[in-house]
């Protein structure tokens, strides 16, 4: 259905999002090993629920983590890099950030 398409393209969205904060050169290694040794050890997580109210009987118990609800996503929001398909750089630098704690 077109209701289930949209919300798989949101999702694969988060998911490009967070995979582009670990590796923006798509090379299969973390761009900064330090940050993923954090996230690791903190926990960290994202949790994209497929349906409202889904969320939060299913977080985790320990770690820092997000839930990233579909309806908050804005498709093509991101500038991806040429390395993921897209024409121009991305990432916390391009965002104007310094990168996550």
């Amino acid at each position: 259905s077109a209701a289930s398409s949209a919300a798989s393209a949101r999702c694969d969205h988060v998911l490009h999002v967070l995979a582009q904060l670990l590796d923006n050169d798509a090379d299969g290694r973390p761009d900064d090993p330090l940050l993923r040794r954090r996230m690791v050890a903190r926990r960290y997580y994202v949790m994209v629920p497929a349906r409202e109210g889904e969320a939060y009987a299913d977080l985790p118990r320990r770690g820092v983590g997000r839930v990233a609800g579909l309806s908050d996503v804005v498709l093509r929001s991101c500038v991806a890099p040429a390395s993921r398909g897209g024409g121009g750089a991305g990432g916390w630098a391009a965002a104007g950030g310094a990168g996550p704690p």
